[in-house]
């Protein structure tokens, strides 16, 4: 047979190489751990009542301080000059949290059902939540 010659050889690094690049992923989204949050669950239907939850340099201030019980989208602005991210733990829901936001980057929504009782809402990245930046909301 003609042509390129077979190099089997050569396959099983490629696929090995390709498949530790597809499960480190991307970007320096991390806790005081170390370790990435994690993702918060994938919403689905309506997303009930959206809330902003601004992120500054140090310290979440919510568009709501009211809070029935039902569904919720919290939209996350990076308002500071550090990385946030918003996490969020209560009745419920375990412990979620949007993506790591860079500063000038892009909004993240954290989708959850609240029901009634006391939820903890924080910065998960580095020591954040010891220098302010958390908040308790009760529902119901």
């Amino acid at each position: 047979m003609k042509g390129r010659p077979h190099r089997p050889h050569l396959l099983g690094p490629l696929i090995a190489g390709s498949l530790l690049l597809a499960a480190c992923g991307g970007g320096d989204e991390q806790t005081a751990g170390g370790a990435a949050p994690p993702a918060a669950p994938a919403a689905t239907g309506a997303e009930g009542t959206q809330v902003t939850a601004s992120l500054t340099d140090f310290a979440i201030q919510l568009s709501s301080s009211e809070f029935a019980p039902g569904t919720y989208t919290f939209v996350t602005r990076q308002a500071g000059s550090a990385p946030h991210a918003l996490s969020i733990d209560g009745p419920g829901v375990d412990t979620f949290s949007t993506k790591v936001i860079a500063p000038g980057g892009s909004d993240e929504t954290l989708a959850a059902t609240l029901q009634a009782g006391t939820y903890e809402l924080w910065c998960p990245v580095g020591s954040h939540r010891e220098q302010g930046m958390e908040t308790t909301i009760t529902v119901g």
